[in-house]
């Protein structure tokens, strides 16, 4: 068995380029369909508003930056599989970031996140992102430093065990890739 979906989670940060990268790279190697996923977080309005006409402005800026920021991951992303022909398809899902990602992921062969970038701005996905999609998932996770991969993954391994199910799973997993 070996790869042949990779879900890349896409937004308008810095280091989605870079996970479009891996993520392309992995696809050349192994023949594999990409998918990019951004996620439209749900509006979360302040505990202390009572909902008057300040809260329409404010829903309605919160909706201008999610459509922008959507349509930067889209161009982005249409860019990198565009260029070289790749099998690719885009996907946008409404929803908690990190539970939309495990969803999705189910349907996926491997999943390429970001690592959290404490210089991201409010509208990155929460520090714990890539842990949560990790532990709930079920699937191969490749976490891609937000400074960037200096090789392509998956040549050198480094294999820690500890005799468990959980161990015993990833090890298997990662001897596909």
């Amino acid at each position: 068995m070996g790869y042949k979906t990779i879900l890349v989670h896409c937004d308008a940060s810095r280091g989605s380029l870079v996970r479009l990268k891996v993520a392309l790279g992995l696809a050349d190697r192994l023949e594999a369909h990409v998918v990019g996923l951004h996620v439209r977080q749900a509006f979360q309005a302040p505990a202390f508003t009572d909902a008057g006409p300040a809260m329409d402005s404010l829903y309605r800026a919160y909706e201008d930056g999610v459509r922008s920021e959507e349509e930067t991951a889209r161009r982005a992303f249409a860019e990198a599989v565009g260029h070289k022909g790749y099998s690719g398809e885009w996907r946008v899902a409404d929803g908690y970031v990190g539970q939309t990602v495990i969803t999705q992921a189910r349907y996926a062969d491997l999943v390429v996140l970001g690592q959290a970038d404490r210089e991201a701005g409010p509208t990155a996905p929460p520090a714990d992102f890539a842990e949560e999609v990790v532990m709930a998932a079920e699937r191969p996770v490749l976490i891609v430093p937000f400074i960037g991969a200096a090789k392509p993954p998956g040549r050198t391994v480094l294999l820690c065990w500890n005799d468990t199910r959980e161990a015993a799973r990833a090890a298997t997993l990662a001897a596909i890739l």
